[in-house]
């Protein structure tokens, strides 16, 4: 799970508008018709229409979220936390709000106000897999490697147990990650290779895995893997470059070439 701003489209819809008075049908309308709009990616017309939802209800907890959710998407973090905190002041137990807050103070490097509201999140519920695994990212950026490896197995027990199997793979893709940086390789590739069972269309996960056999001098291996991720993403610059450099170890220079020239075209700056 690598953690961005998360997507609430599913929860501004399952939740009730909670207007404190007369027009709940148009109240319902205009955050049904926001969440449309945020799910297009058009957000500038999402956050006029939470706005207006605000208007007419300004305790409407659902509205701020969703609002917040918007500016975010748009860079706009400050706005978007100033949301999440009046979110908070209407509902102050509810830790999506907290969440959310959260991962847009790491956006803005606020690692302390980051574990405070994630921390504040897992609190109000335990059992929340996304929750652990944004701890988790902003304990790694901190450099707190154990507290990050804790909170990616703490998401990879939750996600097991969840209806969507990528939940799990991108789990066990973090907690990988972190296992191959403190050096432990075996169990890096232990890891993605159960991310790669549990979700076998995430080209991310072939190309961690192809980076780790790189990493542990299985060329073959991560050719092989890098190779997959570029069949699921043929435009995955990143894949080609890994797999020209694996290629030009092993005395490969035709390929290593190729690779190499395929990387440059599709990512002009970075090769």
């Amino acid at each position: 799970m690598k953690t961005c701003l998360p997507y609430l489209l599913l929860f501004i819809l399952a939740m009730p508008a909670f207007a404190t008075d007369k027009d709940v049908s148009s109240l319902d309308t205009l955050l049904d018709q926001a969440s449309t709009d945020l799910d297009k990616g058009n957000f500038d017309i999402a956050i006029d229409l939470f706005s207006r939802a605000i208007k007419l209800d300004p305790q409407s907890m659902i509205a701020y979220l969703g609002r917040a959710t918007c500016r975010g998407k748009k860079g706009d973090f400050q706005g978007a936390i100033q949301d999440c905190t009046q979110a908070i002041a209407i509902d102050p137990k509810y830790a999506d709000t907290y969440y959310v807050r959260g991962i847009l103070k790491d956006h803005l490097g606020d690692i302390a106000g980051s574990l405070a509201d994630l921390n504040r999140s897992i609190q109000l519920d335990p059992k929340d897999a996304d929750a652990f695994d944004a701890r988790g990212n902003t304990r790694q950026e901190y450099g707190d490697v154990n507290g990050a490896l804790a909170d990616y197995t703490q998401a990879v027990a939750l996600d097991s147990k969840s209806v969507e199997p990528a939940a799990w793979a991108e789990a066990l893709d973090s907690r990988a990650l972190v296992r191959g940086k403190s050096g432990d390789i075996k169990g890096a590739l232990a890891d993605l290779d159960k991310a790669a069972k549990v979700d076998p269309t995430d080209a991310d996960i072939f190309f961690d895995l192809g980076g780790v056999k790189q990493t542990a001098g299985d060329l073959d291996g991560a050719i092989e893997d890098f190779t997959k991720a570029i069949e699921i993403n043929p435009k995955y610059a990143a894949a080609y470059g890994s797999r020209a450099s694996s290629k030009r170890v092993k005395g490969d220079l035709k390929g290593y070439e190729t690779d190499r020239d395929q990387a440059h075209k599709l990512d002009p700056d970075s090769y």
